[in-house]
């Protein structure tokens, strides 16, 4: 009975054995299928991982490239808006300008003879009295801290002066107040350094254009009337230019200025040691005495108070003589002293 028994289990152990060996195989072979298919799965994933960031990448440098436009747009858009707001400003000063402009014939007319009052203080066509004494009150060098004064002093007497002046940068802008006074506004210099202005014709001619320029600028006005700096007689400009004077006042004439110097002198800008009120006040009725005609040389410079302290009795003195003031012009008596240079 033992043998069947034996045999019994070795065959039991075969069959048991064969189907373990065809359930590795089976399970070898599913496990080279998972890892083929998972390789072959992992291959696919990376493809498409590289796809995306290739995607990514383009869609990075397209967005980059809208927002450099966009940012491009923005800066045309801003500029666009700035000009707008440049051109709404300017189309509002014009509107002011067009406002200012519509005024009625009367005040169209008041506005002329505001602009040539200043010209001469009186009609430009009005020739000097012949038989009447007249009386030219000018001042050199100005503006100044007292030309205000000046001014309102001149109002307060009914008179009128000339004011030779030269760029002093601190005190240009009173140049108004000078023509809506009703005096005059001549030239005399821009920088008033006689070893510029006297170095030659033409260096001269340049000082004088540019004050000139400063007059028209701040009033509008076109000035051809002049005072040399030290008058035409000053000999200090030999020292730069021998002969300068004579060649400029040649051109003068040719050009169609007229120059002015003085027949009387207050001496308020003498070595004198006593340039008071009073002092000045004597040398004008001194010097004055026997002319009808007279042509009075002052200054308008911040040194100059006691000038302006004069000035009262000095258009009082000069009234009570029988002289009326006048601003000068091409009608005006010429004044001329000698050259010497």
């Amino acid at each position: 009975m033992s043998k069947p028994v034996v045999g019994t289990k070795k065959s039991r152990f075969i069959r048991n054995y064969r189907i373990l060996l065809a359930t590795s195989a089976v399970l070898c072979t599913a496990l080279v299928g998972v890892s083929v298919f998972a390789a072959v799965k992992t291959s696919g994933l990376s493809r498409e991982i590289d796809e995306l960031r290739t995607g990514i990448a383009e869609q990075s440098a397209q967005i980059s490239e809208q927002t450099d436009i966009i940012s491009d747009y923005q800066s045309q858009l801003d500029s666009a808006l700035d000009e707008i707001s440049a051109n709404k400003a300017e189309m509002q000063k014009y509107r002011k300008l067009v406002k200012s402009l519509e005024t009625t014939n009367a005040e169209q007319e008041e506005l002329i003879n505001s602009l040539t009052r200043p010209l001469n203080g009186r009609d430009e066509k009005t020739p000097e009295p012949t038989e009447e004494k007249v009386a030219y009150l000018t001042f050199d060098d100005g503006p100044s801290e007292h030309t205000e004064e000046i001014l309102k002093i001149l109002t307060e007497k009914e008179a009128v002066a000339t004011f030779f002046v030269k760029y002093n940068g601190k005190y240009i802008d009173k140049l108004t107040p000078i023509f809506e006074q009703g005096s005059a506004i001549a030239m005399h210099t821009y920088t008033h350094d006689y070893a510029e202005i006297y170095s030659s014709v033409d260096a001269y001619f340049a000082d004088l254009k540019k004050i000139e320029n400063v007059i028209f600028e701040k009033t509008g006005i076109t000035s051809n009337i002049l005072r040399l700096p030290g008058g035409s007689s000053n000999t200090i400009s030999k020292k730069y230019s021998n002969g300068v004077v004579t060649h400029i006042v040649e051109r003068l004439n040719n050009e169609g200025y007229t120059y002015f110097d003085w027949n009387v002198d207050s001496r308020d800008a003498s070595n004198d040691k006593d340039r008071s009120a009073g002092a000045l006040i004597n040398n004008i009725k001194t010097s004055s005495k026997d002319k009808r005609v007279i042509n009075i040389l002052m200054h308008d410079t911040n040194e100059k108070k006691s000038t302006v302290e004069a000035l009262p009795q000095i258009i009082d003195y000069l009234r009570a003589e029988g002289y009326i003031f006048m601003t000068l012009s091409e009608n005006s008596t010429v004044i001329h002293q000698n050259i010497n240079n």
